[in-house]
């Protein structure tokens, strides 16, 4: 009887080493390095690039804030929901064994490239599927593997190649200037066309203020000081409208050959300087709203911001309240 309960003893602990193993062996299948899309510390992150064809993006962090290519600002909201993307991913199953090979091939078409950096090395390098002729479900595939699988976001149902961008229009910053009157140190506006008009206004510790005329330098010894500070609250959520790719060579070039309308600058008391030359932007013979034929758009105008290539496209009415003139303060 003895001996019956040790083999007893001895059979139930040899079951239940077979189901640890047997379990342990199901759930590898799933976390091998090829099936091991999310990534859940997305803090940890420090670069990622989304390439497809031709087009292609970088992303990087420096001093905790994200830029991408030439080091022009990402749009915080935009990194948020991509990490958010990174977080959620979910594995469906992988891909069937009896068509896996034209899935791949599927996916390779033309699929989105991603690679994510974690302190300068390469956490993840996968593709994903971008098929023109599959819709509503996307499989990814990590470089180096052949173990495609089907992959989902809960409470999304679009395929999840369109969270993947790669327009720069998506994940640029469209903001000029987004500084508090009390944290600017220097602002200079400049009319090249008319000179009389440009000012320099600084601000100094304990509400102080100076004014000088352009380009002079000399100080105006009379102003509105309420005017000056009015006038330094202006600069907080100025935006741009988008980028122009059309004919963009040939715009910047023909930008480059004349005088810009004005040019600002704005420096914060980090002595970081942003600066916005502003040209007209010719109407093409439209007509106001009075029927009169104008020469310059009275909706919108162009920018180029810190001495990029970009040509921006600007709101009129977003940042009218800039253009003042030194008589202004008089």
């Amino acid at each position: 009887m003895k001996k019956n309960r040790i083999l007893i003893a001895l059979l139930i602990i040899l079951i239940g080493l077979a189901i640890f193993f047997y379990l342990r062996t199901e759930k590898s299948t799933l976390t091998d390095w090829d099936a091991d899309f999310a990534i859940h510390e997305t803090e940890e992150i420090d670069s990622f690039t989304i390439s497809q064809d031709s087009t292609k993006v970088k992303l990087y962090k420096t001093n905790g804030n994200w830029y991408f290519n030439n080091h022009i600002p990402v749009r915080k909201r935009a990194v948020e929901q991509f990490f958010n993307v990174l977080q959620d991913l979910r594995i469906e199953a992988p891909a069937p064994k009896k068509n896996k090979h034209e899935i791949i091939d599927l996916v390779k078409q033309n699929p989105l490239e991603v690679t994510i950096y974690k302190k300068g090395k390469k956490l993840k390098d996968y593709w994903v599927e971008d098929s023109q002729y599959k819709k509503g479900s996307t499989y990814m595939l990590m470089k180096g593997s052949n173990n495609p699988y089907l992959m989902s976001i809960p409470g999304y149902r679009g395929d999840l190649a369109h969270l993947y961008r790669t327009t720069e229009n998506y994940w640029r910053d469209k903001t000029l200037f987004d500084v508090s009157g009390i944290d600017i140190q220097m602002v200079r506006v400049n009319y090249p066309g008319k000179a009389e008009s440009s000012f320099q206004l600084d601000y100094k510790r304990n509400d102080k203020f100076i004014l000088k005329e352009l380009p002079s330098g000399k100080k105006v010894k009379k102003f509105n000081k309420n005017r000056a500070s009015r006038y330094l609250s202006y600069f907080g959520n100025i935006r741009f409208n988008r980028i122009i790719r059309e004919e963009s060579d040939e715009l910047i070039d023909s930008l480059r050959s004349v005088s810009p309308f004005c040019v600002i600058e704005v420096e914060n008391l980090s002595d970081n300087t942003a600066k916005l030359e502003a040209y007209r932007k010719l109407s093409g013979g439209k007509e106001d709203a009075f029927g009169e034929k104008t020469r310059y758009d009275l909706n919108f105008l162009y920018g180029i911001y810190n001495n990029s290539d970009d040509v921006l496209l600007i709101k009129y009415t977003e940042i009218d309240p800039l253009f003042k003139e030194i008589s202004y303060f008089q």
